[in-house]
C-alpha cells in the first residue's frame, strides 16, 4: 500500500509539474517538482533491502538530485542558486558511479572500452558547442560534464547484466539523465529550445524512475539468491 502510494506521489508529481509548465502555472510547477524524487525517495526506501549498503547509496543519489531540484528552484532569484544546485547533482551523479563502479565488481564484469567512445564523443561534443558561451561557469560545467560522462560508461558497462532487465533499466536512465542534462545546459549557456522545460523535466523523471528501478531490481535479485 504504501509503495504503490509512494509511486503514485512520484509519478503523479512529474505529470502535474509537466502540465503546470505547459500551462505556465509557475507556483504548482514549483510546488510539484521536489515531490518527484521524494515520491521516488520513499519508494526505494520500501522496496529494496534494507541491509544493502547499495540501496543506502542511491538513497544518497536521490537526495542529492532532491536538494539540487529545490536549490536550481531559486536560480532566477540568485545566480549562485544554479551553481549550488549543479554541485548537488555533481554529488548526486557521484554515487550513482559508486553504486555502477560495486555492481560491476559484484557480477565480475570485465571493463568494455568498447563504451569509452561514445561517452567521450558526447563529453567532446558538448563541451565544443558551449565551451565560447559558459564564460565563467566554463570550469565548473567542464567538472560536471566529466562526472556524468563517468557515469554514463559505468552504466554502459551493465548492460549484459545477468540481473533481468536490471541492466537495461540503468543504462536507459543513465542517457535519459545525459540528455536531459545536455538539455538544460544548452538551453541555458547557447540557445533557447523549443519546449526545453517541459522535455527537461520528462526525461529527468524518466532517468530517475529508470535508475531506481534498475538499482532496486538488482537489489532485490540479488537478495533473493
Amino acid at each position: 500500500m504504501y509503495k504503490r502510494l509512494a509511486c503514485l506521489i512520484s509519478v503523479g508529481a512529474l505529470v502535474t509539474n509537466l502540465l503546470a509548465i505547459a500551462m505556465d502555472n509557475h507556483p504548482v510547477e514549483l510546488f510539484s517538482k521536489p515531490l518527484i524524487v521524494a515520491g521516488l525517495f520513499a519508494w526505494l526506501l520500501l522496496s529494496a533491502p534494507a541491509s544493502s549498503r547499495l540501496r543506502s547509496l542511491a538513497l544518497m543519489a536521490l537526495f542529492f538530485s532532491w536538494t539540487g531540484d529545490v536549490l536550481l528552484m531559486f536560480q532566477t532569484y540568485k545566480p549562485v542558486y544554479f551553481l549550488l544546485g549543479l554541485s548537488s547533482f555533481l554529488l548526486a551523479h557521484i554515487f550513482y558511479c559508486i553504486i555502477f563502479y560495486k555492481m560491476r565488481k559484484q557480477e565480475n564484469i570485465a571493463i568494455r572500452g568498447v563504451w569509452l567512445l561514445p561517452s567521450l564523443l558526447f563529453y567532446g561534443g558538448i563541451m565544443f558547442l558551449l565551451n565560447n558561451s559558459l564564460t565563467d561557469m566554463l570550469w565548473p560545467v567542464r567538472i560536471y560534464g566529466l562526472v556524468i560522462t563517468v557515469m554514463l560508461f559505468l552504466a554502459l558497462q551493465l548492460w549484459r547484466s545477468p540481473v533481468p532487465r536490471a541492466g537495461l533499466l540503468i543504462v536507459a536512465g543513465a542517457i535519459l539523465f545525459v540528455l536531459s542534462d545536455s538539455l538544460l545546459a544548452i538551453n541555458k549557456f547557447y540557445q533557447p529550445l523549443p519546449a526545453a522545460g517541459i522535455c527537461i523535466m520528462l526525461t529527468y523523471g524518466l532517468a530517475q524512475w529508470s535508475l531506481i528501478l534498475g538499482i532496486s531490481r538488482w537489489l532485490n535479485y540479488r537478495s533473493n539468491r
